[in-house]
């Protein structure tokens, strides 16, 4: 579902097609390109024609032109084959390959927007790879408004003078957006050697949807052209044909296989039921440079990709329907709220939604239950519907064994984020803050129950669920989870009586081609990514956020002209609080000093401690119901060995200047007056956490600090203890940032992963390290998870860190 698919009869048409690539020659398609416009033509061609065009993002996939004339089939002994063309397009980069007789031409393509509605783009040509006669031809490609496009080109040879066009393009019937698309006039001049040729002028007319008309008179070398082709799906076809006085007839068919779909000359059938199966591991941000081709082995899919498939889908008018087939994903209590949103979309137009089971956890029969239209479950399978729980060790008792010890200095008793290195079980403060957390989230499973399947129930959700697991199919079907109990094999049958002639398929995702030329007006939105802990410096994406990375990335969304206001998402458990002080000072500065824009925060699954010390800042704080926020309070963890060491006689012996000197070393205890001294530390940082969130929350110091001291809160809670400001996932995000805007009219957004590792490399050193620690007793090998988290924040010790995980996953 993540990559183009063709269908396997395109193979065989296009394969057709490829086949006359062999031997060819005419002048035909040669005529096609020259009469096409530099203004106009961004699709299929535009590598060949104005090579910025493909950036505009209709030029992708594959496709063919063959061409012939009057001469190709005149003799029947000795036929000419006819000339072609092979084209491999992306809006970055494109090859095509033109073969004539016994010559080839090779030409590469990099296209890229510029800015707002400007595109740009460089193509080099070469015969046969010889580079002995290369050319080179520089394209711009300008679209202002929707009625108006200017093209122009330059073709630089290897020797002679250069060759320029100019082109312009006009819609006349500008008075209606949509109905301008169906009419456009456009003139194209050349000149070259000091001399300026006559126009090529083009009429293109749209008179329905899927069926394209042009004509063109080439007032230099007395040359006219009829084009037609038809689209449907993702396919386009036509043929075009050429007449001149002094050469006869040439004509010209082409296909494209294009990655977005067309709108159809044929009403589509919306009978297909898409096999949607994204993920399945779900995650904020991904952890490598997203170059979509070579991540066919990756598991995991960032939430805002499958939302935008989920509304691709909804869009497809040959969709009648998705369909999760026994795909259980890994995703974070609050993305899988995301995606009911998306799919409560979907079914807003009228589609259905399906999901078959062998066997499902509690969280993913949560999601099915509150969108689909039908559940089926295998009649072995089984549904593990049991409820939230949390879980945590306490390692204090092994790690005495050892002779280990983690000195846990806190602002309070309510920041737990050490205790499972300090305690040996579950403190009264804690059990208190996880239940009250696990209440809400479980509320929040209830609701969604009762709101998909209530008047299926055989009894209320909550009686329901502590009934579970449903470990018993016939169980599950007997308590209205289910609505029948079925064979995978059966699934169509099943769909076919929830939508006549339904069947199933891998439908891709996939965007619309662009009629329109530029966009309507509409505000410009940067959503900035954070997620992970927050350390000093430099981040690593999807796991790290750097102080360095992530201000720089805020402060250029600040000061950039085109962007109006900025949606920070933050999935953090905080971490250094020198670092969140950084990056929470950008975010004022945006609120605030100069260049002041409005900035929205949108919580995942956690944005607490130093996760939330970077939201308060903001002008509005959105959370999901189930987010784990809060933790306002202030840690330190310093473990040491001393114990150990007396017990293998290993003895550690040092010279200093002062009692402290080697204060946090992991040979030694902390002395009394240590202890003293971090302890004052912690409630100093604790004081300014308070007072920032006081200050940009508009709340006394007094009403924080009730509701601060280091506590978690859920999403609900955090709502009427004032600390965020509406309930709700990205979608409400985006409609506050339209409030501070005061528009009506949906942003544009422009997604910001900031540190992105290339390609996803591993370091060779970490993978090593990770090896050597697997081989340790598990005492071990967490309290040296806990160092090496500890060590990313260098000699920093007082951190705003939480405890975040919470619930099922």
């Amino acid at each position: 579902m993540k990559q183009f698919h063709v269908r396997r009869r395109y193979y065989l048409i296009f394969a057709a097609v490829l086949s006359a690539v062999v031997t060819s020659q005419s002048f035909a398609q040669q005529r096609l390109f020259d009469m096409q416009s530099v203004a106009t033509n961004d699709g299929l061609l535009s590598p060949i024609i104005n090579p910025a065009a493909p950036a505009f993002g209709n030029a992708g996939g594959i496709g063919a032109v063959v061409g012939y004339d009057e001469h190709t089939f005149s003799s029947i002994s000795e036929p000419t084959a006819p000339d072609a063309t092979v084209l491999l397009n992306s809006s970055l980069l494109s090859y095509a390959f033109q073969k004539t007789g016994n010559d080839g031409l090779h030409t590469g393509t990099l296209s890229a927007p510029l800015f707002g509605d400007m595109y740009a783009g460089v193509g080099v040509s070469t015969p046969d790879f010889s580079f002995e006669d290369p050319f080179t031809r520089v394209g711009l490609l300008y679209r202002p408004v929707n009625v108006l496009s200017i093209g122009g080109t330059t073709t630089i040879p290897e020797t002679g003078d250069p060759a320029y066009r100019v082109g312009g393009a006009l819609r006349p019937l500008f008075v209606d957006r949509e109905l301008a698309q169906s009419l456009t006039v456009s003139a194209d001049v050349r000149y070259q050697n000091d001399e300026l040729g006559l126009p090529v002028a083009r009429l293109e007319m749209t008179p329905q949807d899927g069926l394209d008309i042009a004509a063109g008179y080439d007032f230099e070398n007395d040359r006219f052209q009829l084009q037609a082709s038809v689209s449907y799906g993702s396919v386009r076809s036509g043929s075009s044909a050429g007449f001149t006085a002094d050469r006869g007839v040439g004509a010209t068919v082409f296909t494209h296989f294009a990655t977005r779909d067309f709108r159809s000359y044929a009403p589509v059938d919306a009978r297909t039921f898409a096999e949607y199966a994204p993920g399945p591991v779900v995650v904020e941000q991904p952890s490598f440079v997203p170059f979509r081709n070579f991540r066919d082995m990756d598991p995991t899919q960032t939430v805002s990709e499958i939302i935008r498939d989920v509304r691709r889908l909804a869009q497809n008018d040959a969709v009648a329907g998705v369909l999760f087939r026994n795909h259980n994903l890994q995703a974070s209590y609050a993305n899988f709220l995301e995606l009911q949103s998306a799919l409560s979309e979907l079914k807003a137009t009228g589609k259905k939604v399906v999901f078959y089971f062998e066997q499902t956890n509690t969280l993913n029969y949560a999601l099915a239950a509150s969108v689909a239209d039908e559940i089926y479950l295998n009649p072995n399978g089984s549904v593990g519907l049991s409820g939230l729980s949390r879980t945590r060790p306490y390692l204090k008792g092994a790690l005495d064994e050892f002779g280990i010890e983690v000195a846990n200095i806190r602002s309070h008793a309510y920041k737990t984020r050490g205790n499972t290195f300090s305690e040996t079980g579950m403190s009264p403060e804690e059990r208190e803050a996880l239940g009250a957390l696990l209440e809400d989230q479980y509320g929040v499973l209830l609701r969604m129950l009762e709101d998909g399947r209530g008047d299926r129930l055989t009894d209320s959700a909550d009686a329901v669920v502590a009934d579970g697991p449903y470990l018993v199919a016939e169980r599950a079907l007997e308590a209205g989870l289910v609505d029948d109990l079925i064979y995978e094999d059966e699934i169509e049958d099943r769909l076919d009586e929830l939508h006549a002639g339904a069947r199933t398929a891998e439908v891709s995702a996939r965007d619309r081609i662009r009629y329109q030329w530029s966009r309507k007006p509409a505000p410009q939105v940067a959503v900035i990514y954070a997620t992970g802990n927050i350390i000093r410096g430099e981040g690593q994406s999807g796991q790290l956020i750097g102080s360095k990375t992530m201000a720089r990335a805020i402060r250029r969304a600040r000061q950039a002209g085109n962007i109006d206001g900025i949606v920070l998402r933050i999935s953090s458990g905080g971490g250094s609080s020198l670092a969140s002080g950084v990056i929470a000072r950008e975010v004022a500065l945006t609120t605030e000093g100069e260049n002041a824009k409005p900035v929205v925060v949108s919580m995942a699954d956690s944005a607490a401690s130093g996760g939330y010390y970077i939201a308060a800042p903001a002008d509005k704080i959105v959370a999901h119901p189930v987010t784990v926020t809060g933790s306002i309070g202030v840690v330190t963890l310093l473990p040491n060995i001393e114990g150990l060491s007396e017990q293998y006689d290993v003895n550690w012996d040092t010279v200093k200047t002062t009692e402290s000197a080697d204060l946090g070393a992991l040979y030694r205890r902390l002395t009394e007056s240590e202890r003293e001294q971090l302890q004052n530390s912690i409630d100093a940082e604790y004081e300014r956490f308070v007072d920032t969130v006081a200050e940009h929350r508009d709340m006394s110091t007094e009403s924080v600090d009730d509701v601060a001291r280091g506590r978690v809160w859920s999403g609900e809670d955090a709502l009427e203890n004032g600390l965020v400001d509406r309930l709700g996932g990205f979608a409400t995000a985006i409609d506050v940032m339209k409030e501070l805007l005061e528009t009506d009219t949906d942003p544009r957004l422009v997604e910001v992963f900031p540190a992105q590792r290339p390609f996803g490399f591993v370091r060779v050193d970490e993978w090593i390290a990770s090896q050597a620690r697997s081989q340790l007793d598990p005492e071990l090998q967490n309290l040296l998870e806990a160092q090496r988290e500890l060590s990313r924040y260098g000699e920093e010790m007082i951190l705003m860190l939480a405890e975040v995980e919470a619930g099922n996953r």
